[in-house]
């Protein structure tokens, strides 16, 4: 997983998926919003994905990106160690009318892709607070307790470190 530099092109897998890569932050840690992409990009890196359950009206998010995900001691883990998708429970981006159904976690309808994150991460985590952060292997597994807004650097970062090692020792076996 290549260091982004703004996401310049350095190898053939980075190539194919980056028009799917995202800035967020500072600019330097690149993020997926199809976490179907994020997962075909993560297998073909070996690494594991966080999920980054997000609003584009979460301030919490934003600040959690601006100085947990943007200091040196975290970037770097994310820039190289992790894919992210960043799944925005309140993107308006409407789905396909064949896709719309009823829900009863969101207790609504389905028809837009924020609530199918929405109803994901209610189903899965027994949560609707944003930020929420989970980390996962390519069959969609938890390797680590989820966290929520979490601005202790160290906290984080071993946060992060727990479910990397843990994505290591299940891919040995």
């Amino acid at each position: 997983f290549p260091s982004h530099d703004r996401c310049v092109v350095k190898d053939e897998i980075t190539a194919k998926y980056r028009e799917h890569m995202h800035e967020s932050g500072d600019g330097s840690v690149m993020v997926f919003h199809d976490l179907e992409i994020a997962k075909a990009y993560a297998k073909e890196r070996n690494l594991p994905i966080m999920l980054d359950f997000t609003g584009y009206a979460c301030q919490n998010c934003r600040k959690m990106e601006t100085t947990v995900w943007a200091d040196e001691r975290i970037k770097s883990t994310l820039q190289t160690r992790l894919v992210i998708a960043s799944l925005y429970v309140d993107d308006h981006e409407p789905l396909p009318e064949s896709e719309h159904r009823y829900s009863e976690a969101i207790g609504g309808n389905v028809k837009e892709v924020g609530n199918i994150w929405a109803e994901l991460q209610i189903t899965r985590y027994k949560s609707f607070q944003q930020p929420l952060y989970a980390i996962i292997d390519h069959d969609g597994n938890d390797l680590v307790q989820s966290v929520g807004y979490t601005p202790d650097i160290n906290e984080f970062k071993q946060f992060l470190e727990t479910g990397i090692e843990n994505f290591n020792k299940n891919k040995k076996k």
